[in-house]
């Protein structure tokens, strides 16, 4: 178990300081040159601005529905987005909880011997999934949920944990996602049992403090909006359990065909885990229940994505147990790395990562034909770049210049030297192949570059005698692996859908161009849906300046609702931020996260949605005035063929928009929670 004396930035910790600021730039920078905002992120925007306007936290003004799912990042967006704007201030937020998960690593591991290895083994685990890498920003919680997933590792990998630690954090968890009770409650119920049973006190009402923000939160939503649930737990619920179930399977198998390496890690890891710490509870190790109950928190976790179909977004949902089990993993190994097994086959190990990751992110490379293609690419450069090949030749007589002259001063026997350029020529040869196969853009052929010369660097090194390995350069290696896996696209990622489930690869649809800010949306989209609803949006804008407020139903609600503007009310056909849209029984076969349902007409003639009327998209880009005159005489003519229908509207009317404390509206919340 580490040694909990050793100060993070103590006299102890100075030979750290080097490695971990380079991993703090390296895995901040990967994120912010992925950085990208979806479309759900921007109904979380609304939401903040609103609030921020003084409208309070709603998607449309009048409406008390929680549209978002994730109060905590919620909150934060609504702090930060006070002094930076809400779009920078996600990224901000997405950046910040990348730098906390290192500096959090380092802390987890610092008693540890060489815990600079087993901080790098895990930001190699995590930086090198382009899945984690992408949704540290996104807009979306995810960057904060993996911080506190990393946090709780830490705290629950103690033998003897913290209650009231364990129990804050957990309902940070919670409140920044309300699904991941399923990964914390076996823990949280574990210390809280164990806590009782020794008669602590006051461990007890520190746990009691702790869940304070989270009563708080649900006591205000229950107030507010009539239901401790957000909206959207009603609207992608509604899937019957067997078809949810083969969803969800589905979804797993696309993500394991995606990153294969870490679904196999993860596996192995909770299979090992499981089987450790059971038997360690049997044998009455102090420190087995409290990490076999993390175990089976992940577990659970994983077996609730499962049951509600996955999700829409390509790993976006395992991205908890992908973390957990990254950090679990390594704690699990890190008493099994003894010093002088690292001393003697380190140095080869990082060789062979270096050259395995770059040889798994090419895949299969034809042989003698993509050499060909290789030269001739590099032909192509020398005409139409040659200040390209300039630059890269410098580069590559320097490092070898470089390389060979420290390993003859290190190792003057010269064998280190001589494989030094062997292996830099096979590395050469293996290079052109993988150009003249797949064409990579040229920061890829780069850093593929980059990464071999360093794998041989490293391997000449280890057959020269040379045992030490310098914490910088461990560091370094460990991006440039993480970068190779994750930043380089070597095969151009198209907008679409996985042909197995109903998952899309989001990034794709709205990735920035390379030299687009990071901080704020750009003013064109590169994705041509994208660019339609952000017009639509503008022409909304434009007509309710004019004309005052309309309706409008639309089913991309982001981009479109933010363009749109506060005068225009939009209707959610899958109900992610309509109360009464998510309450409508759903169909069985619907995409996951977007179900379709049967909505009365009735009821969006009686929210006036102008897309029922005749020629409305020209009418509305021509500011034709009676358009909304139409539409206020369709709210008042409207007729409700079923009363049913009518009277649940009526009832969700009220709670939604009805005065708060009335006895009415307070009549109608048993109701409205339980979708009835």
């Amino acid at each position: 178990m580490p040694d909990a004396e050793v100060s993070l930035f103590g006299r102890t910790a100075w030979h750290h300081r080097l490695p971990i600021g380079l991993l703090l730039i390296g895995t901040v920078g990967f994120v912010w040159w992925r950085a990208w905002v979806c479309d759900d992120a921007f109904i979380s925007f609304r939401h903040v601005t609103h609030c921020l306007a003084g409208y309070g936290p709603v998607f449309n003004i009048g409406e008390r529905v929680q549209g978002f799912t994730h109060p905590l990042w919620f909150l934060l967006l609504l702090a930060v987005g006070s002094l930076t704007g809400v779009y920078a201030a996600a990224v901000i937020c997405g950046l910040a909880s990348t730098a906390a998960i290192v500096l959090l690593l380092h802390w987890q591991f610092r008693g540890y011997p060489r815990p600079i290895w087993l901080v790098c083994l895990v930001v190699g685990l995590l930086f090198s999934s382009p899945t984690f890498v992408e949704y540290q920003t996104s807009g979306l919680e995810t960057s904060l949920s993996s911080m506190l997933v990393v946090l709780l590792c830490g705290l629950a990998w103690r033998p003897l944990p913290e209650a009231a630690g364990v129990w804050l954090v957990s309902g940070l968890l919670v409140l920044n996602r309300p699904d991941h009770v399923f990964l914390v409650a076996p823990l949280a119920v574990w210390v809280l049992i164990r806590t009782v049973h020794r008669r602590q006190w006051r461990a007890l009402a520190d746990c009691a403090i702790a869940c304070v923000p989270v009563v708080a939160w649900h006591t205000f939503a229950m107030i507010y909006y009539g239901t401790p649930l957000p909206n959207t737990a009603y609207a992608k619920s509604s899937l019957p359990l067997t078809i949810a179930c083969a969803k969800g399977v589905a979804y797993l198998r696309d993500y394991a065909g995606y990153e294969s390496f870490h679904a196999f890690w993860a596996a192995a890891v909770l299979a090992v885990a499981l089987v450790t710490n059971i038997r360690g509870a049997i044998r009455g190790h102090a420190a087995a229940p409290t990490r076999l109950c993390l175990v089976l928190g992940v577990l659970a976790q994983l077996g609730y994505v499962i049951s509600i179909g996955g999700d829409f977004m390509r790993g976006r949902f395992l991205l908890a147990v992908m973390t957990a089990t990254a950090v679990l993993g390594v704690h699990m190994l890190a008493p099994r790395l003894k010093r002088k097994m690292l001393e003697r086959w380190g140095l080869l190990a990082m060789g062979l990562v270096l050259m395995a990751g770059c040889i798994w992110t090419a895949g299969r490379v034809d042989g003698m034909p993509a050499f060909r293609w290789g030269l001739r690419c590099l032909q192509d450069m020398f005409v139409l770049e040659p200040l390209m090949l300039a630059a890269l030749a410098t580069l590559v007589v320097v490092g070898v210049w470089g390389g060979r002259r420290r390993l003859r001063q290190t190792l003057p026997f010269g064998r280190a030297a001589d494989a030094f350029l062997g292996l830099l020529l096979v590395s050469t040869v293996y290079l052109l192949v993988l150009t003249g196969h797949h064409a990579p853009a040229r920061a890829a052929v780069v850093l593929f570059a980059a990464t071999l010369s360093m794998s041989a660097y490293a391997l000449a090194a280890w057959c020269g005698g040379q045992r030490k390995v310098s914490s910088a350069f461990l560091a370094v290696a460990t991006l440039l692996v993480s970068a190779v896996s994750s930043l380089t696209d070597i095969e151009r990622r198209t907008p679409g859908f996985s042909p197995t489930c109903d998952a899309a690869d989001e990034y794709a649809w709205y990735r920035k161009a390379w030299n687009d800010t990071r901080f704020a949306e750009q003013p064109v989209h590169g994705n041509s849906n994208t660019r339609a609803w952000a017009a639509m949006g503008d022409a909304c804008r434009r007509y309710t300046r004019q004309y005052g407020p309309i309706t409008v139903v639309h089913s991309a609600l982001g981009v479109f609702s933010t363009h749109a503007g506060s005068l225009v009310h939009v209707v959610d056909p899958y109900g992610l931020t309509d109360a009464y849209v998510a309450r409508l029984p759903a169909g069985a076969h619907g995409r996951v996260g977007h179900m379709s349902r049967a909505i009365p007409p009735a009821y969006l003639e009686s929210r006036g949605a102008v897309n029922l009327l005749p020629d409305w998209e020209r009418r509305l880009k021509a500011m034709d005035p009676t358009l909304i005159a139409d539409g206020k005489r369709m709210r008042r003519e409207t007729c409700w063929g079923d009363p049913d229908a009518h009277r649940r509207w009526e009832a969700v009317r009220l709670v939604i928009s009805g005065d708060i404390m009335s006895a009415e509206r307070w009549r109608q919340i048993p109701g409205f929670i339980l979708a009835r």
